[in-house]
């Protein structure tokens, strides 16, 4: 868990916001091959906890560049990179700009609109759990049923999976009062993905949940609750301040 810096809390509880864009484009080695921040125009986000793609996004880009910046084969927008983000606020007091890191994400069904006026590129942003739920690649390359034998150690288990896909970064976390062994024999068939593997394995701690953080690490771990000593982050100070508006919906059929 990401810790709140002072700076983090000054630009928070401000009444006025000037934010800024600040946009990576990275290579599958999460090496840094441009910057976007000067022609985005619009970011929209969204996170859910319930999802096995936990980060979604929307990124709006005015191209200045119509043959480096497009949908194509050999562009900066093909299926090939990862788009980073962070929003930033500048600090009244300081004038600096406090950036937020918002996710790293692949490029998902990507659109272009050309009007003489504008000249617009949509990207639709998943994280990087696509690339193992089979949205984007994921699927067993085997051709045959996948076993993982019982009495097999969970925790391998799942850093051999996801070296498969290629992923290396991860922190998979145990208590000690978790199942840190498979109870039963797991098979999946030929035509699963890495996820379906992944979902069994959390089955035998089905109070632990697994996503890809905003630096692209693999996260396996119990679910924070009421009992987990967990210092509060933030408190009414800050919601306070930073509160818009909420909606209850009542359902007296059900």
């Amino acid at each position: 868990m990401t810790p709140l810096t002072q700076s983090d809390i000054n630009t928070a509880k401000q009444n006025h916001r000037e934010l800024y864009y600040k946009v990576h484009v990275l290579n599958y080695k999460m090496q840094i091959v441009d910057e976007l921040e000067d022609i985005v125009t619009k970011a929209t986000f969204t996170v859910d906890a319930t999802s096995n793609i936990r980060r979604t996004a929307t990124l709006e880009i005015t191209p200045t560049n119509d043959q480096w910046y497009k949908v194509a084969y050999g562009s900066q927008l093909w299926a090939d990179k990862y788009i980073q983000i962070y929003i930033g606020i500048k600090d009244d007091l300081t004038q600096e700009i406090n950036y937020t890191n918002m996710g790293i994400y692949l490029i998902n069904n990507p659109s272009q609109r050309y009007e003489s006026t504008d000249k617009t590129i949509t990207l639709q942003l998943v994280d990087l759990m696509a690339k193992i739920t089979g949205i984007r690649n994921g699927y067993l390359t085997s051709g045959t049923d996948y076993q993982i034998p019982k009495g097999s150690n969970i925790r391998n288990a799942m850093i051999a999976l996801l070296a498969e896909c290629g992923f290396n970064n991860y922190a998979i976390e145990l208590d000690n009062d978790a199942y840190t062994e498979t109870q039963i024999e797991i098979t999946v068939s030929a035509i699963s993905t890495y996820y379906d593997i992944l979902e069994q394995l959390n089955q035998f701690n089905i109070n632990y949940e697994m996503y890809f953080d905003t630096d692209g690490v693999f996260h396996y771990h119990k679910i924070p609750d009421m009992y987990s000593n967990m210092q509060a982050m933030v408190d009414d100070s800050i919601w306070n301040k930073i509160y818009i508006d909420h909606e209850l919906t009542n359902d007296y059929e059900s």
